[in-house]
C-alpha cells in the first residue's frame, strides 16, 4: 500500500487497526449483540468484525476530533492504477450533496448524471444496499451519521453499516466501473463465511432485497 501511495504521490497516513483478537472475554460482551446478528447476517459476529468496526470508528472519530472535512478511506487488500489518482483531481465533479463514495463494491447501481467524471468512469445510484469498506470517500457529515449507526454492542459487521442508505441517512454513491479493486488473495475469509449461511437465513435475504429494499431503492434513487 505505502509503494502505491507513493508512486502516485498521494498524501496519507497509515492509521493503525483495532485487533479484536487482543479483547478479554468480558470486553467482547460489550462490543457483540448475542441473537440479533444471527438474525441479520446469518452468522454470529466474531472478534475480527468487532475489530473491523473499531479500525473505520477510529478514522471517523479522527475526523470529527480533527475537523477534517473530506477523508478517503483504504484498507490494505486493494490495488489501484493512476486512474483512482486522475478521479481524485476530478473533486470539482462529485456530486454537490454526496457524503459517502464507494470506490469499489459488488453492489448493483445505476448511472448518475449526464456526464461521465473521466475517460470512461460514471458515478452510480445503488438501488441495493453496498457492501465492502476496502476503499471509499467520506465527508464529516457522513462521518457523523456512521458513528451514530456504531453503537455497541454491534448486530452486523462494518459494510452492513455504512451500505444501508435507508437506515443511516447517508448520501451515498458509487463508481462505475469501479475503480478501485480487491486483491484475491484477501476476503476468502468472508467468502467462507458467507457458505455458511443458514438456508433460511438465504430464503430472508432473497425476499428482504428482492420485495423490501429495493424496491426503497429504486424510488430513491427516482
Amino acid at each position: 500500500m505505502e509503494n502505491l501511495m507513493n508512486k502516485y504521490n498521494l498524501k496519507y497516513e497509515f492509521i493503525e487497526a483495532v485487533d479484536g483478537g487482543q479483547f478479554s472475554k468480558e470486553e467482547s460482551k460489550k462490543y457483540l449483540s448475542p441473537i440479533k446478528p444471527l438474525l441479520k447476517i446469518g452468522r454470529f459476529m466474531v472478534a475480527g468484525d468487532v475489530g473491523c468496526i473499531l479500525s473505520h470508528v477510529k478514522c471517523w472519530k479522527k475526523m470529527e476530533r480533527e475537523n477534517i472535512k473530506e477523508l478517503v478511506v483504504l484498507e490494505d487488500d486493494i490495488f489501484f492504477n493512476e486512474k483512482f489518482a486522475n478521479l481524485l483531481e476530478y473533486r470539482e465533479k462529485f456530486p454537490s450533496d454526496w457524503e459517502f463514495i464507494n470506490f469499489c463494491t459488488p453492489a448493483r447501481s445505476v448511472i448518475w448524471g449526464k456526464e461521465k467524471i473521466f475517460d470512461m468512469y460514471s458515478f452510480t445510484k445503488f438501488i441495493e444496499p453496498h457492501q465492502w469498506t476496502t476503499a471509499y470517500a467520506i465527508t464529516l457529515e457522513g462521518a457523523r451519521k456512521n458513528l451514530q449507526s456504531c453503537q455497541p454492542p454491534f448486530e452486523c459487521p462494518i459494510d452492513h453499516i455504512t451500505g444501508e442508505d435507508l437506515i443511516t441517512g447517508i448520501v451515498s454513491y458509487g463508481i462505475s466501473p469501479n475503480i478501485v479493486i480487491l486483491e484475491e488473495k484477501f476476503g476468502t475469509e468472508t467468502k467462507d463465511r458467507n457458505k455458511k449461511h443458514n438456508p433460511i437465513y438465504n430464503l430472508w435475504r432473497i425476499v428482504f432485497y428482492r420485495f423490501i429494499a429495493m424496491p426503497k431503492y429504486y424510488l430513491k434513487v427516482l
